[in-house]
């Protein structure tokens, strides 16, 4: 009898023990499976991260210039490795999210223009020349025939958006053209005694201590009726560069003057930023470099109601600064400037005025 006890109680044991066993072998599968799918999980978000960085070097480097930052293109690059070799933190990657969410804004951007641009045309009952609209027709067949390839469908939408922006280009250039050789004929014959446009003015100060070119644009851009705060146009639109004729120079606008003379931007980048504006507000106005134009011509600008950005001197005497010339008066010898370095309406020495303006190599723009 007490032997089979004994059997029995060596049965039992030896069930509890390969119970135990049983028990810890399933733990022990959960653990590698649940790291096997931690590690799935983690391949699968690398995965996305990389189709995204892909995705966003695609949108940066066929998107135009003027709608991707350089910057963020550069900072999206440094990422690479990092994802290669899954080893992000968290900072790291809510950064990346945050830079792809802005390339892919832009690119968004650029499609949206697009399409406004040929809304606009249909609107006005307008059409590009057969040529242009030849090549347009060309790429718009290539997108939609790109299946998927996101390299094929950037580089049609990018063609479409060049072959616009040059059509748009050219019609600037002959209607300027043609404002010149009027504005001259009307010099050559009669000048006018005075001229004034009524403007408000906008301080850059204390926001913008070297920006009195974007200050002096935002003038300009709200006298069409764009409605713009003091820093939009600095905060959404301007390009920055270390070539002022590319971008702002030196720095920001809200950087203090170093003394280096450098922090700056020419027209060509300002006139960038401020059609991106009209674009956006789906306002029928383009802001034009007219840099090169004698200073009476500009003032036969100011005669049609036209106020001319205005690159010249502080005070029209030392110092590189950009003002709004929006009046004259020839019997007073004076000319009137919306001064963003000032409150209120300025007015300075008309001979003065065009030496300044002479001084900085006539860089001028308009809006027509």
């Amino acid at each position: 009898m007490k032997k089979k006890y004994w059997i029995i109680g060596i049965v039992i044991a030896l069930g509890l023990s390969l119970f135990g066993v049983y028990q810890y072998t399933e733990i022990k599968k959960d653990e590698e499976r649940e790291i096997v799918e931690a590690k799935e999980q983690e391949e699968k978000f690398y995965d996305s991260l990389y189709d995204k960085y892909n995705t966003s070097l695609l949108y940066a480097k066929y998107t135009i210039p003027e709608e991707t930052s350089i910057k963020n293109y550069e900072k999206m690059t440094s990422f690479e490795k990092k994802i290669l070799n899954k080893s992000m933190s968290n900072d790291e990657i809510k950064e990346f999210e945050s830079i792809y969410k802005k390339i892919d804004d832009d690119y968004k951007k650029a499609c949206l223009w697009v399409q406004n641009y040929e809304d606009s045309l249909k609107s006005k009952d307008l059409k590009v020349d057969a040529n242009t609209q030849e090549k347009i027709d060309f790429c718009w067949g290539c997108y939609n025939s790109a299946n998927g390839d996101m390299k094929i469908a950037n580089v049609a939408l990018t063609s479409i958006q060049k072959l616009y922006t040059d059509y748009e280009s050219r019609l600037a250039q002959e209607k300027l053209e043609d404002e010149k050789a009027q504005a001259e004929k009307a010099n050559s014959s009669e000048q006018e005694d005075s001229a004034y446009i009524d403007i408000v003015n906008i301080c850059q100060n204390p926001e913008f201590p070297t920006g009195c070119e974007c200050v002096s644009a935002t003038i300009v851009l709200n006298y069409y009726g764009a409605g713009m705060g003091k820093t939009e146009l600095v905060d959404r639109y301007l390009a920055y560069s270390e070539d002022p004729y590319q971008g702002f120079c030196g720095g920001s606008p809200y950087d203090q003057p170093d003394g280096s003379d450098l922090q700056w931007v020419a027209p060509g980048p300002v006139v960038n930023a401020m059609n991106q504006a009209f674009s956006e507000r789906g306002m029928n106005y383009t802001a034009v470099d007219i840099t090169g134009t004698d200073f009476d011509t500009l003032l036969s600008y100011v005669d049609n109601g036209q106020p001319v950005l205005f690159w010249g001197l502080e005070n029209m005497r030392y110092g590189d600064h950009t003002l709004v010339l929006m009046g004259y008066d020839r019997n007073k010898n004076i000319c009137y400037f919306a001064d963003p370095m000032k409150n209120g309406i300025q007015s300075y020495d008309i001979n003065k005025s065009r030496d300044a303006y002479n001084s900085r190599g006539k860089m001028s723009a308009i809006v027509r």
